[in-house]
């Protein structure tokens, strides 16, 4: 008979806790392959499962994309920054939304918010507190074709999430030639994210440093442009 193997995978970062660690070293004795997301993650898995569990091999396998646009086929960049996700605590649209009447106010730039989730009326309530609805637009769930065409169309691409893996979103805003600045948690965006070369990242929680870079960018178009080229060669590589 064939031999059966057993494969898990983790898709988002196990921030130390608790119980993740303490399976990590009590019940995935049977799992033969652990694919992780970054280098970094393989890595902490590896030695938290040092002196428990002998028999997993911990691989990286990161994200991907299907397939990537040819360069004639962009429609003209709008003023448009752009942020696609559930609307979950964990993305961190609360402090993208209070962010927003600074980095657009005094310009024609608006911001798409791509997503459903539990939170959009509370989300659209803080706009609201937040004086931000003349800049803020929520535009519902979309599908991968419409979120395509609003990332060709888009000029930024905004992540303010508290938390995340390896963000697939990411690799899609580049394929669309956007620059992307995100806050720089523990892992996910860091290893995309070249700063400077195909967008910033910002020391979490540091809104005033995002907003000053979002406006930094937002008013150079040279810049926007060479990161964006900078960004679809990165998404190549996956």
């Amino acid at each position: 008979d064939p031999k059966v193997y057993l494969i898990a995978q983790l898709h988002h970062d196990h921030r130390f806790d608790k119980k993740l660690v303490s399976d990590f070293q009590k019940h995935y004795g049977r799992v033969d392959v652990f694919a992780l997301l970054s280098q970094r993650l393989c890595d902490e898995v590896c030695e938290m499962m040092q002196g428990h569990n002998t028999h997993t091999k911990c691989i990286v396998i990161p994200n991907f994309i299907n397939d990537i646009p040819t360069q004639d086929i962009f429609p003209q960049k709008e003023h448009v920054l752009l942020t696609v996700g559930r609307l979950h605590k964990v993305k961190g649209y609360d402090r993208l939304i209070k962010m927003a009447k600074a980095i657009c106010s005094d310009t024609d730039w608006k911001l798409n918010i791509i997503g459903d989730g539990f939170e959009e009326a509370n989300l659209r309530a803080l706009a609201e507190s937040e004086q931000a609805e003349d800049y803020v637009t929520f535009l519902g769930q979309k599908n991968g074709d419409e979120v395509e065409e609003a990332m060709k169309k888009a000029s930024v691409f905004l992540m303010t999430s508290y938390s995340e893996g390896f963000p697939f979103v990411l690799l899609e805003a580049m394929r669309a030639k956007l620059p992307c600045i995100a806050f720089d948690v523990r892992v996910g965006p860091g290893a995309l994210i070249d700063h400077e070369k195909n967008g910033y990242l910002i020391k979490d929680h540091d809104t005033d440093a995002f907003v000053k870079v979002c406006r930094e960018l937002m008013m150079n178009q040279e810049i926007r442009t060479e990161m964006g080229e900078a960004a679809y060669e990165k998404c190549r590589c996956y």
